[in-house]
């Protein structure tokens, strides 16, 4: 059923702006499913999310490796949103690791996966 009409519940979702139905329907692909879902209709969800000007669905479509690759290798058409979306993460990870030296001035500042 989350196949049905490639995936068009999920692209719908992304293009509506309607972030926690699409994280919902992601949460229950299982991992096959999961990255045809973000390809489908030639990446109709990260297509359809900025067309119509969902940044916070655009964020957490970025998030995904698989999109940020392909929205990264099409920089003509995706570069104007990809740009600020890694720039504001490498922030993101500055400011952590500034945050975790003064608490662990010994230690060493790691991402885990799930942050990369």
């Amino acid at each position: 059923a989350l196949q049905a009409d490639d995936y068009i519940a999920f692209r719908s979702a992304a293009a509506n702006g309607h972030l926690n139905i699409l994280e919902r329907l992601y949460g229950w692909m299982s991992e096959t499913q999961q990255p045809e879902a973000l390809r489908a209709y030639s990446h109709g969800a990260l297509r359809g999310a900025i067309e119509q000007g969902h940044e916070d669905v655009l964020e957490y479509l970025l998030r995904n490796h698989l999109v940020f690759a392909f929205a990264e290798m099409h920089a003509r058409e995706y570069g104007s949103h990809v740009r600020p979306f890694a720039a504001a993460r490498l922030e993101e990870w500055r400011e952590a690791s500034k945050a975790f030296a003064q608490s662990n001035p010994n230690g060493v500042f790691n991402l885990n996966a799930a942050d990369a």
